[in-house]
């Protein structure tokens, strides 16, 4: 099972069954999906598949899934993180990071914050390795937020979605290899 990870300003915890309404309202809200295309937003049997994948990721590899970010000290859900192994056409090596948050928590530097979390347990975790992340070509808050992580562009891919198959060009940041 994944562990609980502590920043000084969140808890990233492992995601549960209870967590399906969470998510759910997360591929619901317009402003997220405006940035994330197609990637967020789903039907509700294309939630549900996807957040059965979530579960699925951990039973597979108990040291990757998805972790539901709260803020401390209140514990009030923010967004979501996710290890797994790359959700691309091509199969790659490493590991790719993935976030999302509400809207009312952008530009605060806890995507960042999380980020650096899951970068830490990744290597922790697996040692050295490639970790990438996936960004909407429109998305220029996250990729803004993946540089300030140490992250470079080293391309475009096309990027699988797990819950509808879709299939969409992104750009592919790579974790430079003196960061975090």
């Amino acid at each position: 099972m994944p562990y609980l990870l502590q920043t000084p300003r969140l808890t990233l915890r492992p995601i549960n069954e209870n967590d399906y309404p969470l998510l759910r309202s997360m591929h619901l809200n317009e402003k997220m999906n405006s940035l994330a295309g197609p990637a967020l937003l789903r039907t509700e049997e294309q939630s549900q598949t996807g957040f059965k994948y979530c579960l699925q990721i951990e039973k597979d590899d108990p040291r990757l899934g998805s972790w539901i970010t709260e803020i401390k000290p209140s514990q009030l859900p923010i967004g979501s993180v996710i290890l797994r192994k790359p959700a691309t056409k091509d199969p790659m090596e490493g590991l790719e990071i993935g976030y999302s948050f509400y809207p009312e928590y952008w530009g605060m530097g806890l995507a960042q914050e999380s980020v650096r979390a899951m970068v830490e347990y990744a290597l922790r975790e697996f040692g050295p390795m490639r970790i990438i992340a996936l960004v909407s070509p429109v998305n220029t808050a996250s990729r803004n937020v993946l540089i300030k992580t140490g992250f470079i562009s080293v391309g475009v891919t096309d990027y699988v979605n797990p819950s509808t198959g879709n299939v969409s060009s992104t750009e592919l940041l790579e974790l430079h290899p003196s960061s975090p």
